[in-house]
This record gives structure tokens, C-alpha cells and sequence, in this order.
């Protein structure tokens, strides 16, 4: 019987807590030096003399726009006077030594992973995956601690539920589609990502959606595969949804191109370290739309040797020849995305 989770030694329980306490210290001092860097700048504020109130100045959004720079935001009077307010010197000496003790936590982080098989066998040959982003999901989102890849979607929270917005209550049937509506009223229901409910305990980690989030800003601005496939999806879910908002058209495909990612994580993660691995849900189903993990940090020549990605694409049926046409394509969608100059 084959075994799809493997548990971990207590020396690998210890060494994980060890690291994951210096990644979450990383970004409590990345919150705090960003909210000190905000008070460092020269800041302007409104005065009005009729109103006795002072307000910082509009920079942006509607009240900008209905501003003539003249008058007041809140009575109209044209008694106001434009401050401009010095930071402490204090401000700028913190926000220095937080910028320094931030960086000095990535060499930590990096003398932690640089021998892990996971890192120097894939993550490393991922465009936008560094030292940070790299140890979080070697301690976090270990593909041994998981038996299929839709419960790490789960533990990240981008899985969905199922809301009936006539009796406010959230179903979690387990298969999306199963149920089309509400099983008490009739109503149909609407299919959305997970949220957080007052008094209630969530099913997900919020870190690691958090950090899911940053995975998909990095694949949108500096990704070459995943950049690739983030504006792919864009142009479907358009095509699809015609009146979507740019917002949520932008968060719907890095959701999607995350998830595309975490399924080649857990996938060439198990083949590294010698796991059983499902075959994925797109081949089971006989569907074209299964595409294999990329190293896009690797040129063609490198992948042809690749022993592991060798065996994986034999395991599904898929040529090396057809395997290499996501190299053109990528490269091709590369240049097209580039904003010009």
C-alpha cells in the first residue's frame, strides 16, 4: 500500500519551527518598516480656520478629484492653509535599522534552504521564487505533509464555498458543482473564495493564503512562465466575464495561476523526494487542459536531461517534443506582455 503522507521526524519538526519563526519575524519587521517608512516622508496637511480642523491633504481617489485646492473638503470656506509637516530625524535612523535588520534575516533564511532537494532541484529554477517565498513553502507547504494537492488549495483557503444568500449559511460539499442550489430554500447558490466568519474557527491558514497572495503578485511582475500563463488567464476569464471588474478580473487570475503552481509544487516536489503521486485530475478525466511543471529558469537543453521531468512526462504519456512548446509559447506571450518603452 502506498503511503501519500509522510510524517516528520522530530529533528525536522524542530528545525521547521526554527525557520518558520525567523520567516514570520521577516515580516513583522517588513509590516513595521513599511508603516515607519510612511511617517518619514514630508507630510501635508489642510487647515481650515473656519472648520478649526486640520486633515491631510488629498492625493489621490475622489476627494482629489472634487478638490479645487482652494476651498475647504468639509464647509467650502476658502480659509485654508496648506502645512507641511517635518518628520522626527528619529523616524528616518528607525526606519534605517529596521531596513537592515530585515535584510539580515534572508541569509539566515538561505543558509536553511540552500541544501534542501526541494530548493536546489526546483525552487531555485523558478522565475520569481526567491529566498523568502522558497522557505515558505519548503516549511509551510512541504508536499509530504499532503495527500493531494486540493488539500494544500484547501489549507491555503483557495478552495471555494457555497453561500446561499437567502439563509446567509455556507455550504462545503467537498466537489465544486455537486449542488446547484440550497438544499433548505432551493435558492441557487453562489460559489465564492472562503471567508472569515465572527466567532467561527476557519479550516485555512491565513498566513498562507497571505502568502499565496505574494506568490501571485511576484508570477504577475516578474514571473516568465507563470507571468505568461497569469495574462492567459486574464484574457479567458474576459472573454468569459465580459462586465468584470479590472480588480477582481486581476485577483481572479493569480488565484488561478497560484493554483496552477502549487499542483506543479506538490507534483515534481513528490518525485523529488520519492513520494507516490495521483495522477492529476485533467488526465483522469481524459481533459487537454493537464500542463506539466515548468522550469523556466532552465533552458530547453537542461530540461531534455532532466531525469525527473524525463520520468514524469513518460508517466503521462507526454513527448519531450510537445513537452518544449511551452518554452516557445511562454516566450512568445514574453514579448508580447513587455510594456513598451
Amino acid at each position: 500500500m502506498q503511503t501519500f503522507r509522510r510524517r516528520m521526524s522530530i529533528d525536522e519538526m524542530i528545525e521547521r519551527m526554527r525557520i518558520t519563526a525567523v520567516l514570520r519575524t521577516y515580516y513583522d519587521l517588513q509590516e513595521t518598516r513599511i508603516s515607519v517608512e510612511n511617517r518619514v516622508n514630508t507630510r501635508e496637511f489642510i487647515f481650515c480656520e473656519t472648520c478649526g480642523i486640520m486633515y491631510p491633504k488629498p492625493k489621490r481617489g475622489r476627494a482629489l478629484i472634487r478638490w479645487d485646492g482652494k476651498t475647504c473638503l468639509i464647509c467650502g470656506e476658502k480659509t485654508i492653509h496648506i502645512i507641511e509637516i517635518e518628520p522626527n530625524p528619529i523616524l528616518e535612523e528607525t526606519y534605517k535599522d529596521l531596513l537592515k535588520r530585515e535584510k539580515s534575516l534572508i541569509p539566515v533564511m538561505y543558509e536553511q534552504i540552500k541544501d534542501h532537494p526541494l530548493w536546489f532541484n526546483y525552487l531555485a529554477h523558478i522565475q520569481g521564487i526567491g529566498v523568502v517565498l522558497g522557505t515558505f513553502l519548503i516549511t509551510y507547504l512541504h508536499p509530504a505533509r499532503f495527500r493531494t494537492v486540493s488539500s494544500m488549495w484547501k489549507y491555503c483557503g483557495l478552495h471555494v464555498e457555497f453561500y446561499c444568500p437567502n439563509c446567509k449559511f455556507v455550504y462545503q460539499f467537498g466537489k465544486p458543482g455537486i449542488h446547484e442550489r440550497c438544499p433548505k430554500c432551493g435558492t441557487l447558490l453562489i460559489v465564492r473564495a472562503p471567508k472569515r466568519k465572527k466567532g467561527e474557527k476557519v479550516e485555512w491558514n491565513p498566513f498562507a493564503r497571505a502568502m499565496c497572495w505574494r506568490i501571485g503578485e511576484t508570477f504577475a511582475k516578474t514571473g516568465k512562465f507563470y507571468k505568461a500563463l497569469y495574462y492567459e488567464f486574464k484574457q479567458r476569464i474576459k472573454a468569459k466575464k465580459p462586465d468584470i471588474t479590472p480588480k477582481h478580473l486581476r485577483e481572479d487570475a493569480k488565484r488561478r495561476v497560484v493554483k496552477v503552481f502549487l499542483a506543479h509544487y506538490w507534483e515534481y516536489g513528490r518525485e523529488i523526494l520519492g513520494l507516490p503521486t495521483r495522477r492529476p485530475y485533467p488526465i483522469i478525466k481524459g481533459l487537454d487542459s493537464y500542463i506539466p511543471p515548468v522550469l523556466d529558469k532552465k533552458n530547453p537543453d537542461e530540461v531534455k536531461t532532466d531525469e525527473r521531468m524525463k520520468a514524469l512526462l513518460m508517466k503521462h504519456g507526454i513527448s519531450m517534443n510537445e513537452y518544449l512548446k511551452l518554452w516557445d509559447w511562454f516566450r512568445e506571450m514574453e514579448i508580447k506582455v513587455k510594456p513598451a518603452k
